[in-house]
């Protein structure tokens, strides 16, 4: 017979081998995520924007977002930085950009801030004045345009007019995914962006729309994880996080991106460190998406497909240290194995104590 020492070592290896997280696991996407936000603020320096061809306020904006998503207090000051000249320039950016109001709109809610009082701009009125008859939504409509105003009134609790809706789903293709136009190529941006705005819908014809980008996004995946784009690594990032909205799995796109990252922190364009891109990807580092990216969240970084695919800051603020569930990665089955084994130990105990008892 087996001693009882030996047996209650034995349990307790295998509960221990099961139940630690594995740091092999957990490094990848939150060192990556670190190391992202030390290039993004090191990048910004001392000023208080970045600079784009294609908008400093949408950089700039986006750079906030990437931010956010780290929950690291070092970078407080560098937010704030951003956010005075986001708001010194929402007035002149929102004029002829509802895009830009539906973003800023984002951003506020993102940082804790006032989505109708944002630099003296009421941004979700802004989003609603730039919906048009026929429920396209911006000065350039398309499918992301479109998803950006739905995101931004849903995750403010707006209501989201049926026409904006129908016309999004409207440019779903017939191989399910969405492009820049309706009939054209569908895409890993669009595609994604619209599974963010599809997941924060209700209604069945919602739900069926989902899926279908979902079933566009399995079928066009890469075998390494990547979706082709402009740039590889904002497509992806993009369809990650649209994954994640749709509480799909996310693992193969989140290990690629991780594995994309250069040496000092950037995610690249072409192989270049590229700011948009690193900003971006630090969203699908953090497991988080544009419905769900707080700066005051208590958010884990995605280190496996369970946490990322059920990531939410209501999740994350009421998790406590003593585990109930089986944890991500281990099988519900296996966990009732160890805690049968732990059971069985104790009772074993017992039952050696009262029989030296009697």
């Amino acid at each position: 017979m087996v001693p009882l020492k030996r047996w209650l070592a034995v349990v307790v290896a295998v509960a221990l081998a099961f139940l630690t997280p594995s740091s092999a696991q957990a490094a990848p996407a939150s060192e990556a995520l670190t190391k992202a936000a030390t290039y993004l603020t090191t990048t910004i320096g001392s000023a208080d924007h970045l600079t784009s061809d294609f908008g400093n306020e949408s950089i700039t904006a986006d750079a906030v977002l990437g931010l956010a998503a780290a929950h690291d207090p070092a970078n407080d000051a560098v937010v704030k930085r951003l956010l005075d000249y986001l708001e010194k320039q929402a007035k002149a950016y929102t004029a002829k950009s509802p895009e830009g109001a539906a973003k800023l709109a984002l951003v506020a809610l993102a940082t804790g801030g006032d989505a109708t009082s944002f630099g003296g701009v009421d941004l979700l009125a802004k989003v609603t004045g730039g919906i048009g008859k026929d429920g396209a939504f911006g000065a350039f409509p398309g499918a992301f345009a479109q998803s950006l105003g739905i995101i931004a009134l849903s995750r403010a609790g707006q209501q989201v007019p049926e026409a904006m809706i129908t016309w999004l789903l409207a440019q779903q293709g017939k191989d399910g995914g969405f492009g820049y136009a309706k009939g054209k190529p569908s895409d890993a941006d669009n595609t994604g962006m619209a599974a963010i705005a599809l997941a924060a819908l209700p209604g069945d014809a919602a739900t069926a729309a989902l899926q279908k980008a979902v079933a566009w996004a399995t079928k066009n995946q890469a075998a390494d994880g990547s979706w082709a784009g402009y740039v590889p690594v904002n497509s992806t990032a993009v369809m990650g996080m649209g994954l994640i909205a749709a509480k799909s799995d996310p693992t193969k796109a989140l290990d690629w991106l991780a594995g994309q990252q250069l040496a000092d922190g950037a995610l690249p364009n072409a192989g270049k460190p590229d700011v948009l891109a690193t900003a971006q990807g630090m969203l699908l580092l953090a497991g988080q998406t544009y419905l769900s990216v707080s700066s005051t969240a208590e958010a884990e970084p995605a280190t496996s497909a369970s946490a990322a695919a059920t990531a939410s800051p209501a999740a994350s603020a009421s998790a406590s240290p003593a585990r109930t569930t089986a944890p991500a990665g281990v099988p519900a089955w296996l966990w009732i194995v160890v805690l049968a084994l732990v059971a069985g130990g104790g009772a074993l105990v017992l039952a050696r104590r009262a029989k030296g008892r009697s």
